[in-house]
C-alpha cells in the first residue's frame, strides 16, 4: 500500500548531507519550545542497513536485518543535537515525497536564521514527517512498536524492534508521524512528537538442526543358555516283606 515510500536521512543531489555546505553547524537549528533543544537532520552518509546471523545466549541464532542512522545526539548542544530520521507516507510514489516539499528555503520555526535546504515539517501526504517512536496505546499502555512489527513483517521478518531518541523536558519537538500506527492506519500530519525512531531491527529464528541423526536401536545383552536338564527321579525300590 501506500503506507511508507522512503524512510532515511534527506540529502542532496550529490549525495551530501543538506544544508551544510563545508559548515557542519549550518543545518543545526533551536527547537520552537522552552527548553531551546538543537535539531538537525540526519546525513545520507550516517544511514545503514545491516544483515548479520546473531547467536544469542541460549545458543539460538537468528538471521537480522537492522538500519537506520549512525548518528545520534541529546539535542544539548552544538556537537550532539538530535539527528532526525524522515519518513515519506501516503503517496503512491517516490517522486511524490519530494514534490510535497516545495519550495525549499527559509528559517525553522521559531529562528531567524534562513537555512537555503530547509523544508518544514509534513503538514500533508508526502512531506517530511518524523520516523515515528512508541507512542502509548490509549486502550493496552503498552508502547505500540507497529513502525517496527508491521515495516519487518512486510520484509519477511516476523519479529521487529526500535532504537528511539526520546526528547527532553516532555516537549513535543520532532516532526509528526504521518501515521499513528500500521496496525490500522491513522493519518496525522499535523500533531509534533517527543520520540523519534533512529534504528529498525527486524529478526527471523533459524532452525539449523533437522531431526536428530540416526541412533543404532540399543544393544542388550545377549541370552544366556538355559540350564541343563536333570534326569527325573527313579521310582523307589521294592524289598522283601513290603506289601504293595
Amino acid at each position: 500500500n501506500n503506507a511508507v515510500q522512503f524512510i532515511g536521512c534527506r540529502g542532496n543531489s550529490n549525495g551530501d548531507k543538506l544544508n551544510v555546505n563545508g559548515n557542519t553547524k549550518a543545518g543545526i537549528y533551536v527547537s520552537n519550545t522552552d527548553g531551546s533543544q538543537l535539531l538537525s537532520d540526519c546525513g545520507p552518509n550516517s544511514f545503514f542497513c545491516e544483515d548479520f546471523i546473531d547467536t544469542e545466549a541460549d545458543g539460538t541464532k537468528r538471521e537480522v536485518l537492522t538500519f537506520g542512522t549512525k548518528e545520534r545526539g541529546d539535542g544539548v548542544t552544538l556537537e550532539t543535537p538530535f539527528e532526525q530520521l524522515f519518513m515519506c507516507v501516503n503517496v503512491s510514489t517516490l517522486e511524490g515525497c519530494a514534490e510535497a516539499q516545495l519550495p525549499l528555503g527559509g528559517p525553522p520555526p521559531g529562528n531567524t536564521r534562513e537555512i537555503p535546504d530547509w523544508v518544514g515539517c509534513c503538514d500533508r501526504p508526502g512531506g517530511k514527517c518524523s520516523a515515528p517512536g512508541p507512542s502509548t496505546d490509549p486502550v493496552t499502555g503498552l508502547p505500540d512498536l507497529s513502525l517496527a512489527t508491521e515495516l519487518c513483517r512486510r520484509l519477511g521478518y516476523p519479529n521487529g524492534d526500535i532504537a528511539f531518541a526520546s526528547s527532553l523536558f516532555n516537549e513535543d519537538i520532532f516532526c509528526p508521524n504521518g501515521v499513528n500506527s500500521f496496525v490500522n492506519l491513522a493519518w496525522d500530519f499535523s500533531s509534533p512528537t517527543r520520540y523519534m525512531t533512529q534504528e529498525i531491527t527486524c529478526w527471523v529464528a533459524l532452525n539449523e538442526g533437522g531431526p536428530p541423526p540416526f541412533l543404532p536401536p540399543p544393544e542388550f545383552p545377549l541370552p544366556t543358555a538355559p540350564p541343563p536338564l536333570l534326569p527325573p527321579p527313579s521310582p523307589p525300590s521294592s524289598s522283601p516283606g513290603t506289601i504293595r
